[in-house]
């Protein structure tokens, strides 16, 4: 088994080194629905197409990001350190992102080791380099002792080379939301917290991947919330939820169901100097949206329709109109938009709760044929998804398991926890469509000790 270990972590190792990456509120104007957009402002300088390097679903959904070559995460151990993990497609292993086979992997003299993991870690990718964000613990903000400050770390794709890009403040938050990347800098918003507790305004956050450079561009109006969910042509995608519900203390549910469901949902473009323009806008529960190939996909409620909206001008087309009906005959309406898609499809989740007995369901929605097909693959009564995505092949999740994972003492002693976690696979593209479990193990020396 050792001689074997060494043969694929050699394999691999070779592998990654071949892989060589708003001072202004909203414009006023923009009427619910279906008004049209006023279309984007100028931009002051030519800049590359602005990119999504986060999950779609914002950095904290990002503790595991996938390239073409293979897909990286975060492996947090017991006591409060880590490792940065990777998995090949070519190999179908699972190895530590590093060049050296070592027996421990609690010392900085192993590039894949995290000293702490305490507030959280998560990844984005550019074509270059493997991103590491490092967040402050949210429950000491004036605790700057190195085990708990923030920072934002750059490796190569084979994880060397790290360097800090800029570390965090105490009290600075990464606030929820995706991670903007134009070929230089990286684009986020971030708040602060007073040592009252009040939060101040979010700041969009521009930092060079290069020089480490950071700097606040603009803030943002506190009377929204505000998150980062997309990109078009070289600016960002802003949604902003305009009149968010204050909880109060004795609200009762009838009350917050009603003050959620008057909430307004409004998508705006947002420059990198910082300038906004509103695209569109819709209230609570009228439309699910993701955000991908500079357009918004949206599900339509009151319509029961898919659409595609180009932000530009603000044009939106039909791509299916009609319920959406399961394998046994069930028509599912409400219909949910998962915000990453993969090879050319969205997926969604969906439900009926018409019925004496609610039901549930998965599709997914190819965009070069405009059809649904439904996706059945299940494993111990989870949902089977995928995690990343290979030229051929999807990494996917079934379910979890329990894994023995060595760990060691402050003074070095090795202890041994089992840990409920993901239970990963590979699993052709073809087979993953058609909803045929050929599952492909993969060889794991992360989580199996050998």
């Amino acid at each position: 088994m050792k001689s074997n270990y060494f043969r694929v972590v050699i394999s691999v190792c070779c592998v990654l080194l071949v892989l060589s990456a708003c001072g202004l509120s909203a414009a006023p104007g923009g009427a619910l629905a279906d008004s049209p957009a006023a279309r984007p402002a100028e931009e002051e300088a030519p800049r590359l197409p602005m990119q999504i390097i986060s999950s779609r679903n914002g950095i904290i959904a990002s503790g595991l990001m996938g390239n073409q070559h293979g897909c990286y995460e975060i492996f947090y151990r017991p006591a409060g350190d880590g490792n940065l993990i990777y998995t090949d497609y070519e190999t179908r292993s699972r190895i530590y992102l590093s060049s050296q086979v070592s027996a421990q992997r609690n010392g900085e003299t192993d590039p894949s080791w995290l000293e702490s993991t305490v507030g959280g870690c998560y990844l984005a990718l550019t074509p270059d380099h493997v991103l590491l964000f490092k967040l402050n613990t949210p429950f000491f903000p004036d605790d700057d002792s190195p085990d708990r400050q923030g920072y934002i770390a750059r490796y190569d794709l084979n994880g060397a080379n790290r360097k800090i890009l800029t570390r965090l403040a105490p009290n600075e938050v990464i606030a929820d939301g995706c991670v903007g990347f134009d070929g230089e800098s990286i684009f986020y918003l971030t708040y602060r917290i007073g040592e009252n507790g009040e939060q101040s305004p979010l700041s969009l956050v521009q930092t060079n991947v290069n020089s480490g450079a950071a700097s606040a561009i603009c803030e943002l109006d506190t009377s929204s919330r505000h998150f980062i969910v997309g990109t078009y042509k070289n600016m960002l995608l802003m949604k902003n939820l305009v009149n968010p519900v204050a909880l109060k203390a004795g609200m009762s549910g009838e009350e917050l169901r009603r003050r959620m469901s008057e909430q307004v949902h409004e998508i705006v473009l947002l420059s990198p100097s910082g300038r906004q323009q509103t695209v569109c806008r819709w209230k609570q529960g009228e439309r699910s949206e993701l955000f991908f190939d500079d357009k918004m996909f949206y599900w339509d409620a009151r319509e029961k329709a898919l659409y595609a909206l180009d932000p530009g001008d603000g044009t939106a087309t039909c791509l299916y109109a009609g319920a959406v009906t399961g394998g046994d005959g069930t028509v599912y309406e409400e219909l949910t938009l998962l915000p990453d898609p993969f090879d050319g499809k969205l997926l969604l989740s969906a439900g009926n709760t018409q019925g004496t007995e609610p039901k549930t369901a998965n599709f997914a929605f190819d965009l070069e044929s405009r059809a649904f097909m439904e996706l059945t693959l299940y494993e111990d009564e989870r949902f089977v998804r995928i995690l990343a995505e290979g030229p051929d092949v999807f990494l996917v999740q079934r379910g979890l398991a329990e894994y023995p994972v060595t760990d060691y003492m402050p003074d070095g002693q090795e202890y041994t926890t089992d840990m409920l976690l993901p239970k990963v696979c590979f699993i052709s593209k073809e087979d993953y469509w058609a909803n045929r479990p050929a599952y492909v193990p993969l060889e794991d020396f992360v989580y199996v000790k050998d």
